[in-house]
């Protein structure tokens, strides 16, 4: 029925939170992983040059402060699959932003489709080139 379809889609929602936020406590605390690594949905635009931008981006703003409850969305099509992107709130010593990390579902493992990070200070997207 159309209630249970949609409790199922709620409920993949929700499996991928703690998921969501291990992932995001890691790609700070250790920067993302390798453009080559098995968590990424090949061919997604996960090059070794936009995980480097993004890790300058992270190490700038330094280790998140306080997280807000994550929030995972669900949708799925037949042409495209399956997608649960989620979203937290982070609060940083200087800045705030939120980091999305979009899962796609690949046989029955997921896998980050996309991975965005958006600061509130736009101070921090002063791309410098500098190594932390």
């Amino acid at each position: 029925s159309c209630v249970m379809m949609f409790k199922n889609m709620f409920d993949m929602a929700e499996e991928r939170i703690l998921p969501t936020v291990a992932f995001i406590e890691e790609a700070f605390e250790n920067g993302l992983p390798p453009a080559e690594s098995d968590i990424y949905v090949k061919g997604v635009g996960f090059d070794a040059e936009v995980i480097e931008k993004i890790n300058r981006l992270q190490a700038r703003t330094g280790q998140p402060t306080e997280f807000a409850p994550t929030s995972c969305s669900f949708n799925s099509s037949t042409s495209s699959g399956t997608f649960a992107p989620c979203s937290t709130n982070l609060t940083f010593e200087n800045t705030t932003g939120v980091v999305t990390v979009t899962w796609q579902k690949k046989a029955d493992d997921w896998k980050v489709a996309g991975y965005g990070f958006n600061v509130g200070d736009v101070d921090f997207l002063m791309d410098d080139d500098t190594k932390e």
